[in-house]
């Protein structure tokens, strides 16, 4: 006969007193069963509340031991995580930012000419569509500082900040007379561009038609 939780707690409090003999009668008042059963299942009750209580003992070294590996994993955790972060900030935040446009960059910016003379040359567009473009290059990677590059954007849009020398180049008649300019990097269109549409200090350019990839090969070559 199972004890109810009521007649367990008195069986332990009379347990912990160490008085044996009434412990035994309780429990045939509470069960009804005969001497020597109640003898042996005193005895099993007495020896589950002492493995009980060390149970706890058992239970801190398993987690004593638990614990390190759970560190580990945090720390694992938190190492990549800070990866993460490193390459977004490394990738991301400086283009967002700005980054220095290298002064033997390739980048130069030429007029479009309205008709095909000795030294002009044939370039192709990003739309696949042919220009005719001055030979005389009005701007070149000194007249600008800084780049940001915005792939997120539809289409993606590269924003040149003037040098000095670039804001100085701008005021220049040439550039000024220029209707529509071509934006050439490494011997390619990237876009093309209105000195009309500029503010003194920067100049927008859309990326229409290219790739992501096209985009980030362009970000990359105005650094090198």
């Amino acid at each position: 006969m199972k004890l109810s939780l009521q007649h367990q707690l008195e069986i332990r409090q009379l347990l912990a007193t160490g008085q044996r003999d009434q412990v035994v009668q309780r429990y045939r008042e509470f069960t009804g069963c005969d001497l020597e059963t109640a003898l042996v299942e005193v005895d099993a009750f007495a020896s589950g509340d002492a493995m009980r209580d060390e149970l706890p003992n058992d239970r801190s070294v398993v987690d004593g031991s638990s614990s390190p590996g759970s560190a580990w994993t945090l720390i694992t955790a938190i190492i990549v995580f800070a990866a993460i972060l490193g390459t977004v900030y490394l990738y991301l935040f400086p283009r967002l930012q700005g980054e220095y446009v290298s002064s033997t960059s390739t980048l130069e910016l030429r007029a479009i000419s309205s008709s095909e003379e000795n030294g002009s040359l044939s370039l192709t567009l990003p739309d696949g569509s042919k220009v005719i473009a001055d030979d005389e290059t009005l701007m070149k990677a000194a007249d600008f500082s800084v780049f940001r590059g915005d792939e997120f954007q539809q289409p993606a849009r590269l924003t040149l900040h003037l040098s000095e020398s670039g804001r100085e180049r701008l005021r220049t008649p040439e550039v000024m007379a220029a209707e529509e300019m071509l934006v050439i990097l490494n011997g390619r269109v990237i876009a093309r561009t209105r000195p009309s549409d500029w503010t003194e200090a920067s100049l927008v350019i859309q990326l229409p038609g290219l790739s992501s990839s096209d985009v980030n090969e362009i970000f990359a070559r105005l650094t090198q």
